[in-house]
């Protein structure tokens, strides 16, 4: 990220960073957690309490494009945009939001890595979980994953299917892209129980992952 900083700031261009999803990992997002700056920053979904919100900010001089005051102010106009009750939600929902809560959240994701590593050694299944704090996804390929290609295009799909429909009948909803997303009310309990039924959904799913991915098995 600190590459990306220099190479837009050596030639004028604008560096944006897309904090919808990873700002829930720091009071400061992920700028924060790697020490880098944007120009701008997008927000949405975390600080929406499930409402549709969605904010955007960044230097003084690039967001005094939209002032008033501009010879010829940027026009920025939409259905929910300055929604007071969205505004509300998002006040609130980052109220809620704390460095503790923020903290504790990362810290059961951590543990439902470890956990979940433990059901696939168990199994004897070559999956990985990759992510960080409170996000984590759940990648059927025995490929070591660098980058977004490893980890979306090796793996198999067929498998994931199934994995995500079984979990659905167990009463546990995640994207179908083997994604697990902690939030604020959730404890240890919840974090167990799609642990536990993640194992019997490998268990059960195992011997179709024998037959239909055998690189997967050992």
């Amino acid at each position: 990220m600190k590459f990306l900083q220099k190479v837009a700031h050596d030639n004028d261009v604008l560096l944006i960073a897309d904090e919808v999803i990873s700002f829930r990992l720091a009071t400061g997002g992920a700028q924060q957690i790697y020490d880098f700056r944007p120009d701008l920053t997008a927000l949405g979904k975390t600080i929406g309490g499930g409402l549709p919100v969605g904010a955007f900010g960044g230097r003084d001089d690039v967001m005094a494009v939209y002032s008033p005051r501009h010879k010829r102010p940027a026009h920025h106009a939409g259905t929910f945009v300055a929604s007071s009750i969205a505004v509300a939600a998002a006040v609130a929902g980052l109220k809620e939001l704390t460095a503790d809560a923020i903290e504790r959240i990362n810290s059961l994701g951590w543990s439902l890595r470890e956990k979940l590593e433990g059901v696939l050694d168990d199994l004897k299944i070559k999956a990985q979980i990759k992510g960080y704090g409170s996000l984590q996804q759940l990648h059927f390929t025995p490929e070591p994953i660098h980058h977004a290609a490893t980890a979306f295009l090796t793996q198999d799909r067929d498998v994931l299917r199934l994995f995500h429909l079984l979990l659905m009948n167990k009463g546990i909803f995640i994207p179908n892209r083997g994604f697990f997303s902690i939030s604020t009310p959730m404890t240890e309990a919840e974090t167990d129980k799609a642990v536990e039924a993640t194992a019997e959904s490998l268990t059960e799913l195992k011997p179709m992952i024998q037959e239909i991915a055998p690189q997967l098995i050992g």
